[in-house]
């Protein structure tokens, strides 16, 4: 008789735990929707507020970036031109060689040799979500505890 009442009170135990399981899993699915949300709202608030800006505003913007690039293409001129009075074309061909592969370099480095940085983050992510998935089944199932018990 007392086997059977432990195998009931354990029984018992295991529906009480799987339920409150089940309450935090509801408790954190409202919680990522509720953080989706005001991400959604925060996004929209601040095109919002990108709009609110006078057009005009936005001209002068792009005088200012305008100058500041015309600024950079000015001094690296003035570099090359430096180079060549002192060392010759030949060095400022050298330089302008190396300045080509430092941005194919910079380019397969940003790329990582063809892959999209973020697909692969995104496939990280996925694959950590099914680890979390198939963790959290066994440990519903109780498949986990048995594992654990069996060391």
């Amino acid at each position: 008789m007392d086997v059977v009442v432990a195998s009931a009170r354990a029984a018992v135990e295991g529906i009480r735990e799987s339920l409150k399981v089940g309450q935090e899993i509801e408790a954190l699915t409202k919680d990522i929707s509720a953080l989706g949300k005001a991400d959604l709202q925060a996004r929209a608030q601040y095109r919002r507020a990108q709009i609110v800006k006078k057009p005009d505003t936005h001209f002068f913007q792009a005088v200012d970036e305008w100058r500041r690039v015309k600024e950079i293409y000015d001094m690296r001129q003035e570099m090359l031109n430096d180079v060549k009075r002192k060392y010759g074309q030949k060095a400022a061909d050298e330089v302008i060689a190396i300045e080509e592969r430092m941005k194919k370099d910079w380019q397969r480095i940003y790329n990582e040799d063809g892959h999209d940085r973020e697909k692969l983050f995104m496939l990280k992510v996925y694959c950590f979500l099914a680890a979390g998935v198939i963790v959290l089944i066994m440990w519903m199932t109780g498949a986990i505890r048995e594992l654990s018990e069996m060391m």
